[in-house]
């Protein structure tokens, strides 16, 4: 930990007062579990909150008078004020910009929605940025899936069987929205390999199904158009199948039997849930105060969060790679 850093609350600001800011949380206390940046700032010992911009007066009223904190209508008077942290929780296209703003003014922590960037190419201008910078900042970018419970008991059963014989994916309501989400976790599943080879996408361009090798290991996606939120990842192992689905809220091991009826072939087992809806939403509830305890450590122990501009990179490469792919056979 750098000496110093415990004398004094994190003071932290929020760029773009939307949901994620803070809206998801309109009308609940902040000392409960909070789905927003500004419930979970609120609510850690070590952080408060001390102003917010948006270029939208209304939004900037709002958020004023139900927190009691100041605004801003721009980022660069809200750098004004040196903030410890900045959490960046404008519209996606906005991300990059104002994350290279962040850094070129030296914020020493950086709380970024996802997705970092819109493009690759995009991303890279902002790391090379970042490189050129020392490093100084350290960000956290918020696929908070990686700090629930369920994912990470997934990410620790990989792991632990090792060999991953194949990865299945589904999700709907769109590629950069939810996809990036379940790409990530893939890749955060097989440890961060960072390569990959994309093998086919189809052309549905909101919520494609694709597959793509990962390290070793073969990965399936399908998307589907669909007017609810689906967003499933199972793992498939010689030993058995571990999945978390329904967006964390179900957690299911199978383990490879011998088939009853057949003697001397196998099958997989009755699935075993082992996850409670009162665990689940527990557990969906704190992956925000963990995000941000994970980049509070990063900056004390000098390392890089679990979610970073690094291994953010990866799921947005793929997706590169799947548009690159659809224009080609268009």
């Amino acid at each position: 930990m750098v000496a110093g850093h415990r004398q004094r609350k994190v003071r932290c600001a929020i760029i773009g007062l939307g949901n994620i800011a803070w809206c998801y949380d309109h009308g609940q206390p902040l000392h409960d579990i909070g789905k927003t940046h500004a419930s979970v700032i609120s609510a850690n010992p070590r952080t408060e909150l001390i102003a917010g911009a948006d270029p939208d007066s209304a939004a900037r009223a709002a958020f004023s008078e139900t927190l009691d904190v100041e605004t801003h209508n721009d980022l660069d008077s809200l750098l004004a004020l040196q903030p410890d942290l900045v959490s960046i929780c404008s519209p996606s296209e906005l991300h990059c910009a104002h994350l290279t703003a962040c850094i070129e003014a030296g914020i020493e922590m950086i709380w970024l929605e996802k997705p970092a960037a819109t493009t690759l190419s995009e991303l890279d201008r902002a790391l090379r940025m970042w490189e050129q910078n020392g490093r100084r900042s350290i960000i956290c970018v918020n696929f908070q899936r990686r700090f629930m419970p369920a994912y990470q008991t997934l990410r620790n059963a990989a792991i632990d069987h090792g060999n991953p014989k194949g990865i299945s994916l589904v999700y709907s309501r769109g590629l950069e929205t939810n996809g990036s989400h379940i790409i990530d976790m893939a890749f955060a599943c097989l440890g961060d390999p960072g390569d990959y080879d994309l093998l086919w996408a189809s052309a549905d361009y909101d919520n494609p199904s694709f597959a793509a090798r990962i390290g070793e290991t073969e990965v399936v996606a399908q998307g589907m158009t669909l007017d609810y939120h689906c967003i499933d990842l199972s793992i498939t192992f010689a030993e058995g199948r571990e999945a978390v689905l329904h967006g964390g809220m179900t957690a299911l091991t199978e383990s490879r039997i011998e088939h009853a009826a057949y003697p001397g072939f196998y099958r997989l087992s009755n699935a075993k849930q082992h996850l409670q809806p009162e665990e689940a939403l527990h557990g969906m509830g704190t992956a925000m105060s963990a995000s941000l305890q994970d980049l509070l450590a990063a900056r004390d122990q000098q390392r890089q969060p679990a979610s970073s501009l690094l291994t953010a990179r990866q799921s947005q490469a793929l997706i590169d790679s799947i548009r690159q792919y659809q224009s080609a056979v268009r």
